[in-house]
């Protein structure tokens, strides 16, 4: 008991980020998201969806698991989703990087997991979020 004061001197019950990436066919995605935060605390859910590739890549889907996203309020978006947690990417010319971005702020305390799974006509990703929420 007495190294719990100890341990939220040095951060371990502060906020954290974590990253994750991965391909989905010809396009990369990077998704940077809250690993440990505190309830009420506001953040950031981001999406960068990449083309390295050669040609223009169309009918792009972003979408963050309901399940997940349910842990939090007052959810802000960059750009709007199609529908609930879903964007679309029409175009993504070869070079060219597109974000999609969530604000949150913690509301459920406990761990909370989800994906976001990115898809389009030649390639699928899923990417894991695990996010603790202390009191």
């Amino acid at each position: 008991m007495a190294l719990l004061p100890l341990a939220a001197v040095v951060g371990v019950f502060g906020p954290a980020t974590a990253r994750e990436a991965a391909r989905a066919g010809s396009i990369a995605v990077e998704a940077e998201y809250p690993s440990r935060l505190r309830t009420a605390m506001a953040d950031r859910i981001g999406v960068s969806v990449s083309n390295p590739g050669e040609d223009p890549v169309a009918g792009i889907h972003v979408a963050i698991a309901r399940d997940y996203v349910d842990a939090f309020d007052d959810l802000g978006f960059t750009p709007d989703p199609d529908r609930p947690y879903v964007f679309t990417i029409d175009a993504l010319q070869p070079g060219e990087t597109r974000r999609v971005e969530m604000e949150v702020h913690a509301a459920q305390y406990g761990r909370h997991e989800g994906s976001i799974a990115v898809r389009h006509s030649a390639g699928a990703a899923e990417l894991p979020l695990r996010t603790l929420i202390f009191p």
